[in-house]
């Protein structure tokens, strides 16, 4: 079967076989090969190939990109990536060495709670009982370094202290009900006279003061 060729490079029947080869690959590089269309290796086309190139090579980055300044500006992905591990590496060296695979924490700087411990000591029996009805007696005197001072009504009616001040049946009294415990310590407790008063002769209160 004869071979057809181009117009303009239709090889010559004297022509060597290297002359062919050459006219052939002329034809292919210019495109007149029939049957090429906008998909030929033409001039054209590797332009247009080169720029897509360097568009890729512009956005996706190379290796030599300078580090992103900013995780919102213009920037290649190469050069936000190696910001991204820049800042990894920046919070890594922030973590302290793990202990026993875990991260220790240190409270230093919290506030920690405190817990008191309390003053040994022997407290001073001050209990008694309501010497006259409805009128107010001292449970216990003025004690300047007082720390600690309980009051318990045994009685079954109510009653009424004061400190500083004489007891009424009423404001600005404390009412203690029948069976309450009252306890002044560290936090406040008044250095002062402690007074009691009670509606009925005979009624019992435990008190007690350190």
């Amino acid at each position: 079967m004869p071979t057809f060729y181009p117009e303009n490079n239709t090889p010559d029947p004297n022509d060597s076989s290297e002359k062919v080869l050459q006219k052939i690959l002329g034809t292919l590089q210019d495109g007149s090969g029939g049957g090429g269309g906008g998909g030929d290796a033409s001039a054209a086309n590797q332009v247009t190939g080169n720029t897509s190139l360097a568009s890729i090579d512009t956005n996706q980055g190379a290796k030599a990109d300078t580090v992103a300044t900013t995780d919102t500006g213009t920037f290649s992905v190469v050069a936000l990536i190696k910001r991204g591990l820049q800042s990894l590496t920046s919070i890594l060296a922030k973590l302290p060495t793990l202990v026993s695979g875990r991260i220790p924490v240190d409270g230093s700087g919290v506030t920690q709670p405190v817990t008191a411990s309390g003053t040994p000591g022997a407290w001073t029996n001050r209990s008694g009982t309501i010497t006259v009805g409805n009128t107010a007696q001292v449970a216990s005197a003025a004690l300047a370094g007082r720390k600690y001072f309980l009051f318990a009504n045994n009685s079954t009616g109510d009653l009424w202290i004061d400190g500083g001040a004489t007891a009424v049946v009423g404001q600005p009294s404390i009412r203690v009900l029948p069976g309450m415990t009252i306890i002044w310590e560290s936090n406040f407790i008044p250095n002062t006279a402690i007074s009691v008063i009670g509606a009925t002769t005979g009624q019992s209160f435990t008190a007690k003061e350190a």
